[in-house]
């Protein structure tokens, strides 16, 4: 996945006197020094947040990490979403234009007859993004909320899918008067149904006819996108029947060098390992569901021994809280 927050946790790291180049070359995260969005897999970036907050004394990290966050950080998926003319139309844009602010992340938006409610998640990942994440995302898109309405926006549920910290006062702050729940099936916030047709200080319809145009370009470039991961799928599950899906072999199979796949899985905000790893989760439960043995799983999914598999369905349930 993509994301902005390498490089603000590498910032705060370094002004805290941290040896952040050390840090960030344990979880191969030193393009944050760089960069300012850096794509990782999902699972390291959320082992990194969570490192990074214990160094910096920082149980709250991501709610912290909004204030650092600067104005057009998100290109032109942001500015599209500033210049709509009311809160409704801005959250349709949010779920629109997700795919360009994070390859990895599925935004969606219902509204009931009470509440107009956010829900995000991370396919493939139970936990989302990890703590730090999913708190950010939210609390970023609080705050982003007041900044084009100009006002508050009241709140009245947030919730996470990752369990509760023991310590919820800046969660409290944060959010308001919002209850605040955990080990949900996503992330998301719910909003009155009046908030809706609140107008945007920011409102320029001009300008967002003009932004929604190049938007939808890139959009039907990211189609295309989910193409050439669908291929990598289709390759990786091929070879399963064979043994464990080589990088070579796929990126032979793909009529391509290794070196270009590579390269191409990075400018999906992905990684060789990533989609592989999330293929096999999917198998995994749909194996067990057949009441195939273990080893027999292990063998459907390509592991060269139990020990391997072990360690991955021990990692899988983790996330899955279970």
């Amino acid at each position: 996945m993509r994301s902005p927050l390498p490089s603000l946790v590498a910032a705060r790291l370094r002004a805290a006197g941290d040896d952040v180049d050390a840090r960030l070359a344990r979880f191969g995260l030193t393009r944050a020094l760089t960069e300012s969005h850096v794509v990782a897999e999902v699972d390291v970036l959320a082992a990194f947040y969570d490192d990074a907050a214990v160094a910096l004394g920082q149980p709250d990290l991501g709610l912290d990490l909004v204030r650092d966050i600067d104005r057009g950080a998100y290109g032109l998926a942001e500015f599209g979403i500033r210049a709509a003319p009311t809160v409704r139309e801005a959250l349709r844009r949010l779920a629109r234009f997700a795919v360009l602010l994070n390859e990895a992340t599925t935004v969606e938006v219902r509204e009931t007859d009470t509440s107009v409610c956010v829900h995000q998640r991370i396919p493939g990942h139970p936990l989302s993004g990890g703590r730090h994440s999913n708190e950010y995302f939210m609390a970023v898109l609080l705050a982003f909320g007041q900044t084009i309405t100009s006002g508050e926006v009241p709140v009245e549920r947030v919730w996470f899918c990752h369990a509760a910290p023991a310590d919820l006062s800046t969660h409290r702050r944060t959010f308001g008067g919002a209850t605040v729940h955990f080990d949900r099936s996503d992330n998301g916030l719910a909003l009155p149904r009046s908030v809706a047709d609140m107008p945007l200080a920011s409102a320029d319809p001009p300008l967002m006819q003009a932004i929604d145009a190049q938007a939808e370009q890139l959009l039907s470039a990211r189609s295309v996108s989910h193409e050439f991961i669908d291929r990598v799928r289709d390759g990786m599950s091929r070879a399963l029947h064979d043994g464990t899906p080589a990088l070579p072999d796929i990126a032979e199979y793909l009529a391509m060098t290794p070196r270009t796949l590579q390269r191409r899985l990075a400018e999906h905000d992905t990684s060789f390992r990533e989609v592989l790893d999330e293929l096999r989760f999917e198998m995994h439960d749909r194996l067990a569901a057949q009441g195939l043995s273990s080893q027999e799983v292990a063998f459907r999914l390509g592991y060269a021994d139990m020990g391997s598999f072990r360690r991955a369905r021990r990692r899988w349930k983790s996330t899955t809280g279970g």
